[in-house]
Order: structure tokens, then sequence, then C-alpha cells
């Protein structure tokens, strides 16, 4: 016989005492008389279970991966913040150091894919202007190609002045020699002589100038002179084309390859800083809410393995009072919002009032008894509790009418 089932039995045998004690010994009650219940007793209606106080929160806590213990920066009884480090494992700064790089790695590549947008327009007129200054340099380099080419050099105008200037820069010549051999037996510091030789050295300058610029005009390169022009001219007709795509590629906007190349890139890093990120935070234990560390298992040097409970965390800054032998007869009268009261063996002269916030939907087996989890907070909450004070719940659920 289950506990719920002998606490009603007790109350029921005490119901039949106060009925008795309201009449003389051995006398029946008066016809037409009300019988009014013991205001002690729960009403029929009531559903009653023994239950517990719980914390509003508590967790058991467990590494994701195994590992060295290599700091524990808590101690039991301790109160920590929400996520706070609780535990960290000898990798974890090993780990903190590829995070960092992966931070820098995933800014660089933002970066770069936010200029290529931002720039795009700056990047069409660049283009523009090197295609510009590609094609002047291959018109000059065509120029100076052509214009050293033999027959090419002059116009047959400029050839005939040449060969002019050569004809009267030979005849001065010749009269300048003639009148220094007319003067030549003269002392070496006679002034006429000295001037008729510097008048014959400025007339051979004039015709050796001449000549140079008349075999010029009607000559051809050398074979270096050719090899270098050729090379000018092949590098500003590559140049041009280079300028030429790179503008074909700009002209109407990002580059689609380019802009497909940049947005991988970003996702390469975010992805590697959120695998780094995930990794260092299976290196640590952090506290999943603001509480108290209850329990510590765990040592310094210790390998620990994932998944087995090393911490406990529990919020005390609320409570709940969890039932414990609620049975599926009665369950299935209880619902979330309905009312109850609250006794504490602890606590005897002391009655809190409390809602039903959660019933669960899985029954339990239990000493051969299919049991329901109901939680209720208390209205208004009560701080002076520990956990796991044995409590006794009436509940009231809220009756419908009959049709």
């Amino acid at each position: 016989m289950t506990t719920k089932m002998f606490t009603l039995l007790a109350l029921l045998l005490l119901f039949a005492l106060s009925l008795s004690g309201c009449s003389a010994p051995g006398a029946a009650p008066e016809a037409g008389a009300e019988l009014t219940p013991s205001p002690d007793l729960p009403p029929s209606y009531a559903v009653v279970a023994d239950g517990k106080v719980i914390p509003v929160r508590s967790a058991e806590l467990s590494l994701e991966t195994g590992g060295v213990v290599s700091e524990i920066l808590v101690a039991e009884g301790e109160e920590v913040k929400l996520g706070q480090p609780l535990i960290r494992l000898t990798t974890a700064d090993q780990l903190a150091a590829a995070v960092a790089s992966a931070e820098v790695q995933e800014i660089i590549a933002s970066q770069e894919l936010e200029a290529l947008q931002e720039n795009a327009p700056l990047a069409t007129a660049l283009a523009m202007v090197r295609l510009a200054a590609a094609r002047d340099e291959l018109k000059d380099a065509e120029y100076r190609w052509r214009v050293q080419q033999e027959g090419k050099r002059a116009t047959r105008e400029v050839v005939k002045l040449a060969e002019a200037r050569f004809a009267i820069a030979e005849k001065t010549l010749d009269q300048a020699s003639d009148a220094y051999g007319d003067v030549s037996g003269r002392d070496i510091d006679d002034p006429l002589r000295e001037q008729v030789l510097s008048d014959l050295v400025a007339a051979q300058e004039r015709v050796n100038n001449t000549r140079r610029r008349l075999n010029w005009y009607t000559g051809h390169p050398s074979e270096i002179d050719q090899a270098i022009l050729d090379g000018e001219l092949a590098e500003a007709q590559a140049n041009v084309l280079v300028a030429q795509k790179l503008y074909e590629d700009v002209k109407d906007g990002i580059d689609p390859d380019e802009l497909e190349l940049a947005a991988a890139r970003v996702t390469q890093a975010e992805a590697q800083l959120k695998a780094a990120e995930t990794a260092l935070a299976q290196a640590e234990l952090r506290a999943p809410f603001a509480g108290v560390v209850t329990a510590l298992d765990l040592r310094q040097g210790e390998f620990v393995a994932p998944g087995i409970p090393v911490a406990w965390i529990a919020d005390f800054s609320d409570w709940r009072i969890e039932t414990t032998d609620l049975g599926e007869i009665d369950a299935v009268n209880v619902r979330a919002g309905d009312t109850a009261t609250i006794t504490l063996d602890a606590l005897p002269d002391v009655e809190l009032a409390g809602t039903v916030d959660t019933i669960s939907g899985f029954g339990e087996t239990r000493q051969g008894d299919i049991t329901y989890k109901a939680v209720l907070r208390l209205e208004p909450p009560y701080p002076d509790l520990l956990w796991n004070m044995t409590a006794y719940v009436t509940i009231l659920p809220e009756l419908t009418a009959s049709p």
C-alpha cells in the first residue's frame, strides 16, 4: 500500500471522528442537520502528494572532451556568474592561440571582401587610366620604331635641306683651309694665324655635324638599335593587351569570379574560427547560469574523461517544490496553474502557497506505482529553505461544472 493510500485512510478516519464528536455519545444526528467538515481537512477533491524542495535550477556538469586538468578556478560553495570558467584543461592555452590566429585571418578576409566591394568604382577608373597610359606609350613606341627605319627618318625636304647645309659646310671648310694655308708659315703666336686656325677648326666641326645628320636621315638603325626598338614596341603592345583585359574585367563592376573567391575566403575563415572556438570551449568548463558550485569531483593534474560529471551547480535565488509520489489516478486531474498549499516537516508552523508550474507527461515506475512529477512555484517566494527538504503538497484542481 502506498504512502498516499495511508494518508487518505488517515484523513477519512479523522473526518469520521470529527462527525461523531458533533453529537452526544450514542445519539444520531438530528434529521436535516448539515454536517460541516473540519477546516483542518482538505476538500474531498484535493490531490495530496509528498514532495521535496529543489533549487529553481541545478545541473551536473561534464567536459565535452577528455584531457588533463590544468586549473580548477573555483571552490565548492563559491558563487559564480553566467559563463564564468570553472575548470580548464592543459590544451586551453594552445587552443586560445589558435582562436586568436583564426580571428586575425577572419578579419583579413572580411576586410579584403569589403575593400573589393567598396573600391569597385575606383578600380574601374584606375583601369581606364592604365589603359589610356598604355595606349599612349604604344603610340610613342610605334613612332620611335617608325622614324628609325631607312627612308622614314626625314621627309625629302628635310633631307635636301641637310644636303645643302652639308655642302655649305664643306665649302666653308675649303675656304677656311685655303685661308689657313696663306698664314700657316707665320709664327705660332701670330694673332692672324691663330684666328684663321680657329675658323678652320670650327668649319671642320660644322662639316662633321652636318654629315652625321645627313647620314642619320638617309641611313638605317644598327642591329642592336633595331633589336631595342623591336623590344620596346612589343612590350608596349603587350601592356595595352593587359590593360584592356583588366578594364574589360572591371568596367561592368566587380569581377564575379574574384568576388566569389573573396566571399569563399571569408566563409572558410569563419568556419576555421568557429572550429577553433568550439575546440577551446570544449577545453574549458563554464557555468551555464549564475549560481553556487555545490560539489567538485576532480583534482589538478588528473585526466578526466568526456561526459563524466565533475562539477555540480545550483541556483538558490528561488525554490521549487517537486512531487515524488503523484500517482497516475491523481495526475490526470492536475493542470498547470492549479493552486496548492505546501507544508514542510522542518518548518511545521509555516504554510506556503504555490501554483503548479509544470507536470511531466512521462510516468516513472516508483515502488511498483506509476508516478508523475509535478513542479510547483511558491507565491510569494520563500527564501528560508534548503535543498531536498521534505514537503507535503495539497493541490486543489480547478473544478469544471457538470453538464
